[in-house]
């Protein structure tokens, strides 16, 4: 909710001004850290206040409950790539003409060991306490937290906004399909999702300067 309220205030807007405009909500969360602290919380004890806390839906509704906003409101969980497939949604949607702006947020909070004692006895987790990204040293992974946001409006209404930080080009999303386990990357899939990707924006790949990964 603050980091909403942080976006909307760098974006120039108040929440009054957006309050019952189609403002969709689109937020990537993946893990439920949330859910065991509350059972512990609550003696393992359900409360009459638990399903808002288990349910992942309610992190996006409250959004849309607090700041007024009346377009869609849907929450991902795609695992890794939960922030970045809620911006492809709100792309789209923006596109489609089903709201006029989308606030799309990604947030993973660790509250509880409880998923990280499971993902370490999956072998997910880097004993060494590394990444070692792009690296053939790595071992595993180190889960993060954090909560990002940003305020997306069509092109052809970017005077409306305070500050410009991107334009998006082109989105594209799918599915690894067959792999060595439902775990493992399919390096031929995500290939295939970035030569999409770059259709969608109408460019080429020598046409890229710059990689964030």
């Amino acid at each position: 909710l603050e980091q909403v309220q942080l976006a909307v205030m760098d974006a120039g807007f108040t929440r009054e001004s957006l309050r019952g405009r189609k403002i969709g909500v689109f937020v990537g969360i993946s893990t439920a850290d949330a859910v065991n602290v509350s059972l512990e919380a609550s003696g393992r004890q359900e409360s009459v206040f638990a399903l808002n806390c288990h349910d992942h839906a309610t992190a996006a509704g409250r959004i849309s409950f607090l700041f007024g906003f009346l377009g869609p409101c849907v929450a991902y969980n795609t695992a890794c790539s939960s922030s970045l497939v809620a911006l492809h949604a709100a792309v789209r949607s923006l596109q489609a003409g089903e709201c006029e702006m989308a606030v799309v947020a990604g947030v993973n909070a660790i509250l509880s060991p409880d998923v990280s004692r499971r993902f370490a006895a999956a072998g997910m987790l880097s004993p060494t306490g590394r990444c070692h990204t792009f690296d053939a040293a790595s071992d595993g992974y180190v889960r993060g937290e954090g909560c990002g946001t940003v305020l997306l409006n069509r092109a052809s209404r970017l005077s409306d906004l305070r500050k410009i930080y991107a334009i998006i080009d082109g989105v594209s999303v799918c599915q690894d399909g067959p792999s060595t386990n439902i775990t493992s990357p399919n390096g031929t899939a995500q290939q295939r999702l970035l030569e999409t990707a770059l259709s969608d924006a109408g460019v080429r790949g020598e046409q890229i300067d710059y990689v964030e990964a």
